[in-house]
C-alpha cells in the first residue's frame, strides 16, 4: 500500500494550543498510510517536540518581509515550496494556521497543484481577496460552528458557500482520552506548592493575554476570597509572543494581585507541558475569554472529569452544554464570582457537572474521531489530484 506524505505548515515554532493539536494530529494518523513532514519558519519548542517524536522539519523562513518587493518575494517563495513538495514527494499540504495565507503563500501551491487544506482555529480575518482564492482552491477545516460562521459571514459569502458547500468542514479538535482521564497523580500542583488536601484550587489556563479574562479572575477572586477558608487559585501560562503590550498586562496582573493583597491566594505558575496532571490537580477550572474558537484548555479539564465555566463567546457554547458545566453571560468578575460560589456550595451539581463534561469529550472531542474524518478527507483530497 502507497503511504502518502503530508506537509504541515505552521507559522511559527511557539508551543501553545494550535500546535499541540498539529502534535497530536501527526501521533494518531495511521503511519501506514500517512507519512508527515513540517515545514516552520524558525527553529524553537515545536521543532524539538517533533523532532523527539521523530518527524521530519523542515526549516525555511516564509513569512513575508516588508522591506522587499512582494511579487519577487512571492516568486521566490513558489520556487521554493516547489523544491520542497518535489524532494520529498508531498502529496497534500495542510495549512495548520491561516496565517502564512498570503497570496505570496498561496501562488506556490497552486502553480504546484497539490491538494491544500486550511484548518481555520480561531476568529481569522484575512483579506477578501484571499479569502475567495482560498475557499476556491483549498478544503477548509473550522474547529467550530462558531468559527465557521465568522469566517464565511462576516464578508457576505453566502452565495459563493452554497456553490462551494461540499469544500468547508466542521471538525473538533480532539484529545487522547487516555491520556487526559480522571486520576489520583503523584506530580501534582500541590506537592509542588505545598497546598493541602483540605484546600480547593481553582485555576485559569491561558495565555496571559486580555482576551483570556486574566484581570476579570482576579476581579471576581476579590468578591469571593473572604467568604470561604480553603481556596487557592492559579493562573496558567505565559504570553503568546513575549510582546511589549503582553508584558504591560501581565504586569498589570501582578500589580492588581499585589494591591489587593492577594499574593498569598494566588499563584501564577507560568507555561505547564504537563497539562494532564494540571488538570488533575485542579477543582474547578475558569475560562471568562472574549473570544475563543473552541476552547481547549476547557475541554481538557472536563476530560479529567472537572466542572467548568467559561463565557458563552465564540466555540465555547458548543463545548459547555447539556449540564456540562456554567456559562456566564458576560464577563463581569460579579457573573464569574457568583458562578464560582455555585459551584462551591453545590459540590454534588460540581461533580455531576464533571461527569456530564467527561461524558460530552468521549462523544464529540475524541481524538480517534478527529483523526478518522482527517484522513478521510486527506484520502478523497489526494484522490481528486490524481484522477
Amino acid at each position: 500500500m502507497k503511504i502518502f506524505n503530508i506537509l504541515y505548515v505552521n507559522n511559527s515554532a511557539v508551543l501553545f494550543g494550535a500546535e499541540r493539536r498539529l502534535i497530536d494530529i501527526i501521533e494518531h494518523l495511521d503511519k501506514t498510510k500517512f507519512k508527515s513532514f513540517v515545514l516552520l519558519p524558525e527553529s524553537g519548542l515545536l521543532e524539538q517536540e517533533l523532532v523527539k517524536r521523530g518527524v521530519r522539519v523542515i526549516i525555511y523562513d516564509f513569512r513575508s518581509k516588508r522591506n522587499k518587493n512582494s511579487f519577487l518575494e512571492s516568486i521566490a517563495l513558489a520556487a521554493k515550496l516547489s523544491n520542497v513538495v518535489k524532494e520529498h514527494k508531498i502529496d497534500l499540504v495542510h495549512l495548520n494556521l491561516l496565517y502564512p495565507f498570503t497570496m505570496r503563500f498561496w501562488l506556490g501551491f497552486i502553480l504546484l497543484k497539490v491538494p491544500l487544506i486550511a484548518h481555520v482555529r480561531d476568529h481569522t480575518c484575512i483579506k477578501t481577496f484571499d479569502k475567495i482564492i482560498l475557499l476556491k482552491y483549498a478544503k477548509i477545516i473550522f474547529i467550530s460552528e462558531s468559527v465557521k460562521s465568522f469566517f464565511l459571514v462576516r464578508r457576505r459569502f453566502n452565495i459563493l458557500t452554497k456553490i462551494i458547500k461540499n469544500r468547508i468542514e466542521v471538525i473538533y479538535n480532539g484529545l487522547d482520552m487516555e491520556t487526559f482521564r480522571n486520576y489520583r497523580t503523584d506530580k501534582t500542583l500541590r506537592q509542588e506548592y505545598g497546598i493541602g488536601q483540605n484546600e480547593l484550587i481553582i485555576a485559569l489556563a491561558g495565555a496571559i493575554h486580555p482576551f483570556k479574562g486574566q484581570d476579570i479572575f482576579v476581579k471576581a477572586i476579590l468578591l469571593i476570597i473572604r467568604k470561604y477558608q480553603n481556596l487557592k487559585f492559579f493562573i496558567i501560562g505565559s504570553s503568546y509572543f513575549d510582546t511589549p503590550e503582553e508584558h504591560v498586562y501581565q504586569s498589570y496582573i501582578k500589580q492588581l494581585i499585589i494591591e489587593n493583597d492577594l499574593k498569598g491566594s494566588i499563584i501564577m505558575c507560568g507555561y505547564r507541558d504537563d497539562m494532564p496532571h494540571v488538570m488533575n490537580s485542579i477543582d474547578i477550572l475558569v475560562q471568562p475569554s472574549s473570544i475563543e474558537g473552541l476552547g481547549m484548555s476547557i475541554i481538557e479539564a472536563m476530560a479529567c472529569g472537572k466542572p467548568v465555566i467559561g463565557t458563552a463567546v465564540g466555540g465555547i457554547p458548543e463545548v459547555i452544554c447539556d449540564g456540562a458545566g456554567i456559562l456566564i453571560p458576560d464577563r463581569k468578575p460579579e457573573s464569574l464570582a457568583n458562578a464560582i460560589s455555585f459551584f462551591l456550595n453545590n459540590p454534588e451539581k460540581a461533580k455531576e457537572a464533571g461527569l456530564r463534561g467527561r461524558n460530552r469529550v468521549i462523544d464529540k472531542f475524541n481524538i480517534c474521531k478527529t483523526i478518522k474524518k482527517l484522513e478521510t478527507i486527506y484520502l478523497e483530497e489526494i484522490q481528486k489530484n490524481i484522477s
